[in-house]
């Protein structure tokens, strides 16, 4: 709970609980006014993070981060006598998400739709 939901409940001072409870009581039009846009989508259909969602740490250094993840895992397949690894690209997978035209990351993974590419 934050005080923007306090606020938009119009109490400042409501404590966890009683937001809580205020919500619970509300119609569906009521609670879309009080929760943000990300926070509305997350009750109706699960909350997902995005690679958009960069204002966490963990998904802003994914482009650093994910290519070690990487190399590692296709060390440990060679270890383990395997002759390759394939990168998944389906749908709603972290590597599609950063070719997605959803996609609005303003770093080098974000770069305009038409020069996209996988990272190598």
């Amino acid at each position: 709970m934050t005080d923007r939901h306090r606020a938009a409940l119009g109490n400042p001072s409501l404590s966890d609980a009683e937001v809580r409870a205020r919500l619970c009581a509300m119609s569906e039009q009521e609670i879309e006014r009080v929760l943000a846009p990300d926070e509305w989508e997350a009750l109706q259909f699960g909350y997902r993070e995005r690679v958009s969602d960069t204002q966490h740490a963990h998904i802003r250094d994914l482009p650093q981060v994910l290519p070690g993840l990487f190399a590692e895992a296709a060390l440990r397949a060679q270890e383990a006598g395997f002759d390759g690894v394939e990168l998944h690209y389906a749908h709603a997978y972290t590597m599609s998400s950063f070719l997605s035209r959803t996609n609005t990351r303003t770093t080098a993974m974000a770069a305009p739709r038409e020069s996209r590419s996988p990272p190598a």
